[in-house]
């Protein structure tokens, strides 16, 4: 009887090692998803960007003498710093940004790094994005291509939506694309009313392209 009943025990005992053989290899990715989730190659990278708002004095310059400026990405970087401290002003440490920045661009895309809070954890996203213009909403566009949280890929259409919860007024997030109102500026004076407004943007040889349009009425 003996040998009739040896035979189920080692396969019940060959089943359970084969299960825990899955669940450590389980265990195994997980732990090494989380890992690369919370990697982030380009934690503090930016953090010695001097804030710089000058930028925008620059595209209102160039509505009036041609109505287009570029810029580097390291310009950029230093107006977006500028925005995230005015972004982040009034806001408690725990719901603030650490970084938003350029971290490269590469033809007509630029990849776009933002540490930020989700859920308690602060998360380095990248986001190789495609910016552009709707000049029929005249609104600002980026088409988001591909997607990493730390060093994970990611697909862009989640990420997205996850961003959108965050985003600022005035900005929106819809599939693949996040957006915002074209920036504008009306200002009075003397009996003038003048009206400044960005009517295009693109990347062009390595460099944002930016164009706007200045417009003077009698008020």
């Amino acid at each position: 009887m003996q040998g009739k009943y040896a035979l189920p025990r080692r396969r019940k005992k060959k089943g359970a090692a084969i299960a825990l053989t899955v669940v450590l290899v389980l265990l195994a990715l997980v732990c090494a998803g989380l890992l690369m989730l919370f990697h982030d190659p380009n934690e503090g990278r930016f953090d010695k960007v001097k804030a710089d708002g000058s930028l925008a004095q620059k595209v209102l310059a160039a509505s009036f003498a041609g109505g287009e400026t570029s810029f580097s990405a390291e310009e950029a970087n230093g107006f977006l710093a500028y925005a995230v401290q005015r972004y982040n002003k009034d806001r408690p440490a725990e719901k603030q940004l650490h970084a938003l920045a350029v971290a490269g661009v590469s033809g007509q895309n630029a990849d776009v790094y933002i540490r930020a809070p989700v859920r308690g954890k602060y998360l380095g996203v990248l986001l190789n994005v495609t910016p552009g213009f709707d000049a029929a909403k005249s609104r600002l566009v980026f088409r988001v291509n591909s997607a990493r949280v730390g060093s994970l890929p990611a697909p862009a259409g989640p990420v997205v939506s996850e961003i959108g919860k965050r985003l600022p007024q005035g900005f929106s997030a819809e599939g693949d694309t996040i957006s915002c109102a074209a920036p504008g500026v009306t200002a009075s004076a003397a009996g003038l009313t003048g009206t400044v407004k960005v009517t295009g943007l693109q990347l062009r040889q390595g460099r944002f392209a930016v164009s706007s349009r200045a417009e003077l009425k009698a008020a």
